[in-house]
């Protein structure tokens, strides 16, 4: 069992004592010069560094990754890149003293692609370039990216990475190996009967097969006719084709003579080989006959193939296609590019009508992300143009020319000849109501938009003695409405905090807060967001008085928030290292719209605080934290306390630790969903009872568990 560096997280955050004692940072560079800039030592001050990367001629670094710390046994394929941005305070207490290794890959070549589509590798370097025509992808938190590939590759050649990977006993023969890129494949690999060898990674050739987003089984990823030989592979999924199928997949004669290191190790001691290889020449006639001359397949050394004419009667012949929607145009079929073709029979009075959207979305009620086309018979009825739809327009009809001038709404029986028709659209006009909480708004913001506008940065407004928090499309809501996203009509409700003011200090440093607007500056010090002042989170403050942020909150026990009244919200103090006292005065009022886990402490006027002994004596009344509920006569003692009567509130928490959140009271294998503010689906992950997530970037997050959400900070 490995100790996590996610379950640790949480605790160092929390250490107050930080040391000088220095650490030493090793590097197994295989065969590459260092950057100068690397340390050899780091100590325990504040701050952080970044590992350059080193250089070696004729090859490609793929990332440092650790081999050996003090402080935890570590696993296989551990990058170091998950922990580039943690503090050294937070490496050293950690990993300590740790040595990482290079690892290079060959330089890619992008390789060429055939008529079909096809990639076509003849060399490693080509195997490689795949990851050049891929899709870098970095969902996979803790690990580096992946390459995701759709589409077609076919193997021109036997391959060899590295050459003699194996002993005679299935380990590895040699240190200066080059290492495999993870590849994430859906689509066809055709292996044309050749082999890959010498591969050294992590999963497999495949780190996954299939498309996991294919709900409806459509999509076949289909491996065919490949061997992987002489190759190691070391991961939680290893394997010698691919460490996880995550969709439907179609292996055809294919095998894997490899090393594998996953829970247990492997060694294959058998050879098998790939059987004899015969390239398919699938026909799709359309109605037609097809010609005698036209093999049904050809073999490797076979010439090029003329493509003969089909028969059909009453009907006259138009080509054959390497689609279906008779856009590539193919007479010969060069046998040189191994791999089965299939083609279509183009008939005259089989035409085809080209559906120009013009932005549309929705034709007859399907969606499209291509150029959409319906292939129709000229002996079969009048085509009849269906509704189209685009989100923010109204649909105006169909026309035969671009500049929409001649309404066409079918195309007659008897037609033979292809064509296109276009779509015109009216715009939309859509609203913005503003909530103004007090405050002007800004001429510059619209009140009425069309889907032209959409991508506008709303303005700021402005509140006498008041200073702009955020928009947002409810009161309360854990988004923040920057900009127009969407084409229809819209609320935005401002938030507003009290003006700033720094308050009086004494001697000793403290700060004494008198008002609400000497309060928020406070809170700004602590959490860093007050213009041109650095961030403090150990300032000292006592409460010379009791506060009012809101009155007139409750109306009847409930939330009462109508545009009759004004508000101000709060952002819990955050991270908080120093002493608060508040001399047993009271804070009324706060109106806060996340939670962030620590309410039974501090009823949400701090968020977290490296001692809770350190805020004592204040009172917290008529106040409301959004999930937890209403809070009142609360008296922060220094001490955890319970939940107040009638507050409202899930029962699973999120509770953040440094750049990591801990995760309370999930019904295991549910789903769990991570969203920015503008509600952009960043993660998502199987649930467990309990859970340690790291985040690699600052700034607030929501996560989504069931019907509820939470709301998150990252330091």
């Amino acid at each position: 069992m490995f100790r996590s560096v996610y379950a640790v997280l949480g605790y160092l955050m929390l250490l107050a004592a930080v040391s000088a004692n220095a650490y030493t940072i090793n590097y197994n560079l295989n065969g590459g010069v260092n950057h100068p800039e690397n340390p050899e030592s780091y100590d325990e001050a504040a701050g952080r560094f970044d590992l350059k990367e080193p250089s070696r001629e004729g090859y490609s670094f793929l990332g440092w990754y650790i081999e050996f710390a003090e402080g935890v046994d570590v696993p296989p394929n551990m990058y170091y890149g998950e922990y580039q941005d943690y503090s050294m305070f937070v490496l050293a207490n950690y990993l300590g003293s740790f040595s990482v290794y290079a690892r290079w890959g060959l330089v890619p070549q992008t390789p060429k692609q055939d008529e079909r589509g096809c990639y076509l590798i003849y060399t490693a370097e080509e195997l490689y370039g795949i990851a050049t025509v891929s899709i870098a992808d970095s969902t996979a938190f803790s690990k580096k990216d992946d390459y995701k590939f759709e589409g077609c590759i076919s193997l021109q050649n036997d391959i060899v990475v590295n050459e003699n990977l194996l002993d005679s006993t299935g380990n590895l023969s040699r240190e200066d190996y080059v290492w495999w890129v993870p590849l994430k494949f859906k689509g066809t690999f055709e292996g044309n009967g050749f082999k890959i060898s010498g591969l050294r990674g992590n999963d497999g050739l495949f780190v996954t097969l299939g498309d996991e987003n294919d709900v409806w089984g459509k999509n076949v990823t289909v491996v065919r006719n490949l061997g992987v030989t002489d190759s190691y592979f070391s991961g939680s999924d290893a394997s010698g084709i691919v460490g996880k199928v995550v969709g439907l997949v179609q292996m055809t004669n294919v095998y894997a003579d490899v090393s594998i290191q996953g829970l247990r190790s492997t060694v294959a001691s058998s050879t098998p080989a790939a059987d004899s290889v015969r390239f398919e020449i699938h026909y799709v006639l359309n109605g037609g006959e097809n010609s005698e001359l036209n093999p049904a397949g050809y073999a490797k050394g076979d010439s090029a193939i003329v493509l003969a004419d089909p028969q059909k009667e009453n009907d006259e012949f138009e080509g054959w296609f390497l689609d279906e929607d008779f856009t590539q145009r193919v007479d010969t079929i060069k046998t040189e590019h191994y791999g089965d073709w299939t083609l279509y029979a183009k008939w005259k009075s089989y035409f085809v009508v080209d559906i120009e959207m013009n932005g549309g979305q929705f034709y007859n009620g399907t969606e499209f992300y291509k150029p959409h086309v319906v292939k129709w018979s000229a002996d079969s009825a009048a085509y009849v143009l269906g509704k189209a739809y685009w989100s923010g327009f109204e649909f105006a009809g169909w026309y035969a020319d671009s500049l929409l001038e001649q309404e066409i709404t079918e195309i007659p029986a008897g037609n033979t000849e292809d064509l296109t028709v276009y779509a015109k659209w009216n715009t939309t006009e859509y609203t913005i109501t503003y909530h103004m909480n007090g405050g002007e708004n800004s001429l510059e913001n619209l009140t009425a938009f069309n889907a032209a506008d959409v991508g506008f940065e709303f303005k700021a407004p402005a509140r006498e003695g008041a200073k702009f928090y955020r928009w947002t499309p409810e009161k309360l809501s854990y988004y923040s409405a920057v900009q127009l996203t969407e084409k229809k009509s819209i609320d935005l409700f401002a938030e507003w905090t009290p003006a700033p003011q720094m308050p009086e200090q004494d001697t000793a440093g403290c700060y004494h807060l008198k008002n609400k607007e000497e309060l928020y500056w406070f809170a700004g010090l602590v959490n860093g967001t007050l213009d041109s002042t650095e961030r403090n989170p150990k300032a000292c403050a006592t409460l010379d008085s009791d506060i009012v942020i809101n009155e007139n909150m409750w109306q009847d026990s409930a939330l009462n928030l109508d545009d009759s009244l004004t508000y101000f919200v709060w952002d819990a103090i955050w991270d908080y290292e120093g002493t608060f006292l508040g001399n047993g005065h009271s804070i009324t009022g706060l109106l806060a719209n996340s939670s962030c886990g620590d309410e039974r402490l501090f009823a949400g006027l701090f968020c977290n605080a490296s001692s809770y002994k350190n805020v004592v004596n204040v009172k917290v009344n008529g106040s409301y934290v959004q999930e937890f509920g209403y809070i009142d006569n609360f008296v922060i003692t220094g001490g955890t306390m319970p939940a107040q009567p009638g507050t409202l509130h899930g029962e699973w928490r999120a509770v953040v630790g440094g750049k990591s959140v801990s995760l309370f009271g999930l019904a295991p294998g549910k789903m769990l969903f991570v969203y920015d503010l503008q509600g952009r689906l960043l993660r998502r992950e199987r649930t467990e009872p309990t859970m340690l997530m790291d985040f690699m970037d600052a700034g607030k997050f929501l996560i989504r568990y069931g019907n509820e959400t939470r709301a998150v900070t990252i330091r």
